[in-house]
């Protein structure tokens, strides 16, 4: 099953174009990792393409750690998210990732 299809239409995507331009290899970013279940749907998705193409993926995500920064105005929705909002538990999401992500 498939949680975030946006991650998974962009991803086909990408190895589609890779493939297409002979590319046996491609990497995948993700900023903004927080508790890591976009990250974990990332590489589950990229686990199934990777044998449908035959192309290696590497997926990297990027996380300061420290959640949110406070917000300055209205523009930052204060009324939606508080400073420290989506904090990365880093060490525990190590622990899951596969072979091919790197934090």
């Amino acid at each position: 099953m498939i949680l975030r299809h946006n991650h998974a239409f962009c991803l086909n995507e990408a190895c589609t174009i890779a493939t297409n331009l002979g590319f046996n290899k491609i990497s995948v970013i993700e900023f903004g990792v927080s508790t890591g279940g976009g990250l974990m749907n990332i590489c589950k998705i990229c686990n199934k393409l990777s044998s449908i193409y035959n192309i290696e993926i590497d997926i990297y995500g990027f996380d300061s750690g420290v959640g949110m920064p406070p917000p300055l105005d209205y523009r930052d929705h204060p009324e939606l998210y508080q400073e420290g909002d989506f904090r990365m538990e880093k060490e525990k999401l190590l622990k899951k990732l596969p072979s091919n992500c790197k934090l």
